[in-house]
């Protein structure tokens, strides 16, 4: 069983100041296994914080699903 399951069916950012509004996740999927440590590598702008806010619970604006399984998680960034 996975210690965590993210589901993003789509996150996006709306327009603002004349420009275009921008999904940045579609149909994402992750399983993290139990004890398991995750690095989101990647260039500026693409979601590394947005899904970690999303993981955290700090962004609840997005359609999907986060589900821990029986151990409570330790979630920690910086």
């Amino acid at each position: 069983m996975s210690a965590i399951t993210i589901e993003i069916d789509e996150k996006r950012y709306p327009a603002q100041a004349g420009e275009a509004g921008r999904a940045v996740f579609r149909n994402f999927h992750l399983d993290i296994a139990e004890g398991a440590f995750v690095a989101l590598l990647g260039e500026s702008g693409i979601g590394k914080t947005t899904l970690l806010n999303i993981v955290a619970g700090l962004d609840r604006d997005f359609r999907g699903a986060i589900r821990f399984g029986t151990a409570a998680p330790r979630l920690a960034y910086a």
